[in-house]
């Protein structure tokens, strides 16, 4: 889907990410770094969207990701994380992610 009137709130949200990024580093007096994760809650685990080893333990039931967390924040332990340079980037990755969705 080409960007436009037809494409879902998530790849416009992406793009409008970008365009507010490219105006604010415009100015010089700002400068940001956009990283991307995918994951899926299944079956109260968590699962890796974007680490094409984990996906095959999503579909044999493995044992899913371990969460940390403390009072300021939770994090995913071993979740791949990826700098994105682009809205591109970003949608690739997105579009990889949903392929390895699993619905019930």
């Amino acid at each position: 889907v080409e960007a436009g009137e037809q494409e879902g709130i998530v790849p416009r949200s992406i793009r409008l990410l970008f365009e507010m990024v490219k105006q604010e580093s415009g100015t010089g007096r700002k400068k940001f770094t956009v990283y991307c994760s995918y994951l899926q809650v299944y079956k109260e685990r968590v699962y890796d969207l974007l680490n094409k080893s984990h996906l095959k333990r999503l579909v044999t039931d493995g044992p899913g990701l371990k969460l940390k967390w403390n009072k300021d924040h939770f994090q995913v332990e071993n979740l791949y994380t990826f700098e994105c340079r682009s809205a591109e980037d970003i949608l690739a990755l997105y579009h990889f992610g949903i392929k390895n969705k699993v619905v019930a």
